[in-house]
């Protein structure tokens, strides 16, 4: 497979499966925003998010591409930029991104993007830290499979990525200072393990988890997290999962 390269690879491929998933805690908001694009017989994107404060608000928009979006995550001029009806974003990445090894595909993060967002109900400007993970390839067939994806940010600088695929195998890695650790773990309802780390994180939602349903057909929800070792909130993470059933 090529190689990645910046700045080609943040944008689309022609590949039959890609996705964004942009999220970040900004002083007093958390949110979240991701856009898929797959091809089943024609051409389709969705783009959904949320944003937590005192109250949450939500947005999904499902389209045929032809249709055009009205929400869309972009990268223009080094920088990720979205604009929804509740606020406009700016995330500028300051760290290289970290590429995960994995069979087929093409998937790399980068865990530190300084964050603008003026929330336009309130006319007030917020700051803070994203994260940013991309994936392309062409294996559709994972559309069909549930998925449970965290990624957590520690108050040490550690990020973590774990997800794993209809219950089974788990991927697991561990990123600092560009630098990447592919490791075992456990991830279940409450709780991560990273032995590598001696460590295991206690996970506590911080919202109530929003359902939606985009264009391939599962329920789909995420959920902002604190992390907890040793009785002590360590960091924040976000994570989504999918649910069986279609609609």
């Amino acid at each position: 497979m090529q190689e990645l390269e910046f700045p080609r690879d943040h944008y689309t491929h022609d590949s039959r499966l890609e996705w964004w998933y942009l999220w970040g805690k900004l002083d007093s908001v958390s949110y979240h925003c991701a856009t898929f694009r797959f091809r089943l017989g024609q051409t389709y994107r969705t783009t959904h998010w949320s944003l937590h404060s005192k109250e949450s608000e939500y947005f999904e928009d499902t389209k045929n591409e032809m249709d055009g979006l009205k929400t869309e995550l972009l990268y223009i001029n080094n920088r990720f930029t979205l604009s929804t009806e509740e606020f406009d974003l700016v995330a500028i990445p300051n760290s290289k991104p970290v590429e995960h090894k994995v069979e087929g595909r093409r998937y790399y993060s980068i865990p530190h993007l300084s964050t603008t967002m003026f929330l336009k109900r309130e006319n007030r400007w917020v700051e803070g830290e994203s994260w940013l993970d991309h994936e392309f390839g062409d294996d559709i067939s994972r559309l069909e499979k549930n998925w449970d994806w965290l990624s957590m940010k520690l108050d040490n600088g550690v990020c973590i990525t774990m997800y794993k695929l209809e219950e089974k195998d788990i991927y697991c890695s561990v990123a600092l200072n560009s630098k990447l650790l592919i490791t075992n773990g456990s991830l279940d309802n409450l709780f991560a393990c990273v032995p590598e780390l001696g460590m295991s994180f206690e996970l506590v939602p911080t919202t109530e988890e929003r359902v939606f349903h985009p264009k391939f057909g599962k329920k789909y929800s995420e959920q902002p997290q604190e992390i907890w070792h040793k009785g002590e909130v360590i960091g924040y993470g976000m994570r989504e999962r999918t649910h069986s059933g279609r609609n």
